[in-house]
C-alpha cells in the first residue's frame, strides 16, 4: 500500500516549496516574512526551505514549475485557490511518466513498467469533477431564477423548500447536490441560505435517487406546498400528476418516502411532473416537482406559481 501520494508528500511538495520560496526571495526580492505570508507558511518553514540543501540537485521539471508559480504569484497576483490548482495540475503531470511516476515504480516494482494508474485516475476524475461542477452551476442558475421571481412565495411550505440535482449515474446521497439550510423567504422573496453543495440533504436526496431508478433522465426535484389549488394549477398546465397516501403504508415499511414515491410512479407507470404527498396527522402535505435538471424544475414551479397568482387575481 504505497501509492504515488506518498512520494508527493515526502518529496514533491517540500522540493517545490523550497524552489518557489527561493524564487520569491532571490528573484523577486521578497523577504522571508513576505514569502511565508504569500505561500501560507511560517517564516521558520521558509527559512528551513531556503537553507536546506537536501534537494539541491538540478531538476528542470521542478525548476520550470517553481519559476512559473513564483512569476504568477508576484506578477499576476493569482489567488490561493489558483495556486493550489496549479500545484495539483503540475503534480498530475509529473505523475504521468515523469519524476513521480519513475520514483513510484522504483519503490514499488510490483506494479510493473506499464503502469497507467495515474492516467486512468486523471481521466475518470476529470469527467466526474466536470459533471459535478456542471450540476452545481445548474443549481446556481436555477436559484437565480427562483430568487428573482415575483410569485414563488405562494408555493413555500412551512418546512421550507429544498432543491436537489444529481450527477447522471448517481448511486448514493453523496452524488446529489442540494441547498444547505434550504430555501427560505426573506421579506417575501425566496432566498437560499447557502450556495449549492453535494451531500447536504439526506431526505430529498433519497427521494431523487428513488425517482432516478425509474427514469435516470429525471435528475432534479424540489419540494413545495401542496393543496387543491396547486393541484388544479398543475392540471391546467398539463402536468402529469400522481400522489401517495401515508394511510396506505404497509406495516412493515420503515422508509415511507421511498415507498410513497415508488407507489406514485407505479400507479401511472411513469415518472410524472409532480408527485403529491397528501400528508397525515402532524405531517405537512407537500408536492415534489420533478424535471430533467434544476432549471427545468424551477421553471415548472414558477409556471405553477404564476398560474396561482393569475387565478387569485
Amino acid at each position: 500500500m504505497r501509492p504515488p501520494c506518498e512520494i508527493i508528500v515526502k518529496m514533491y511538495l517540500p522540493r517545490l516549496r523550497r524552489l518557489v520560496a527561493q524564487e520569491l526571495i532571490e528573484r523577486y526580492k521578497l523577504t522571508q516574512e513576505e514569502a511565508a505570508q504569500t505561500l501560507g507558511l511560517t517564516q521558520a518553514a521558509i527559512s528551513k526551505y531556503v537553507s536546506d540543501t537536501k534537494f539541491r540537485e538540478n531538476d528542470a521539471s521542478f525548476e520550470d514549475i517553481a519559476k512559473n508559480l513564483a512569476r504568477s504569484i508576484v506578477l499576476s497576483n493569482i489567488s490561493a485557490k489558483d495556486v493550489v490548482l496549479e500545484l495539483c495540475k503540475s503534480c498530475f503531470a509529473l505523475r504521468e511518466g515523469s519524476f513521480i511516476c519513475r520514483e513510484h515504480k522504483r519503490i514499488l516494482p510490483q506494479i510493473g513498467d506499464e503502469c497507467t494508474i495515474c492516467t486512468e485516475i486523471r481521466t475518470v476524475d476529470s469527467m466526474q469533477v466536470s459533471e459535478r461542477t456542471n450540476v452545481l452551476s445548474n443549481l446556481d442558475r436555477a436559484l437565480n431564477l427562483l430568487e428573482n421571481s415575483e410569485n414563488f412565495s405562494v408555493l413555500m411550505p412551512e418546512l421550507r423548500v429544498n432543491l436537489a440535482m444529481g450527477i447522471s449515474d448517481a448511486k448514493d446521497v453523496s452524488d446529489i447536490a442540494g441547498i444547505p439550510g434550504r430555501i427560505v423567504l426573506v421579506r417575501g422573496q425566496p432566498k437560499a441560505v447557502e450556495r449549492p453543495a453535494f451531500n447536504v440533504s439526506h431526505h430529498i436526496a433519497l427521494v431523487l435517487l428513488t425517482i432516478m431508478q425509474y427514469d435516470p433522465n429525471k435528475r432534479a426535484v424540489m419540494n413545495v406546498r401542496y393543496d387543491e389549488e396547486i393541484k388544479r394549477a398543475c392540471y391546467e398546465l398539463n402536468f402529469t400528476l400522481s400522489e401517495f397516501n401515508r394511510e396506505n403504508v404497509p406495516k412493515d415499511i420503515t422508509d415511507i418516502d421511498t415507498w410513497g414515491i415508488t407507489s406514485a410512479i407505479s400507479t401511472i407507470d411513469t415518472v410524472p411532473d409532480c408527485i403529491s404527498d397528501i400528508g397525515a396527522f402532524g405531517i405537512e402535505p407537500c408536492m415534489y416537482i420533478i424535471g430533467n435538471d434544476a432549471e427545468d424544475v424551477v421553471r415548472k414551479a414558477l409556471d405553477v406559481a404564476d398560474n396561482l397568482s393569475l387565478f387569485n387575481d
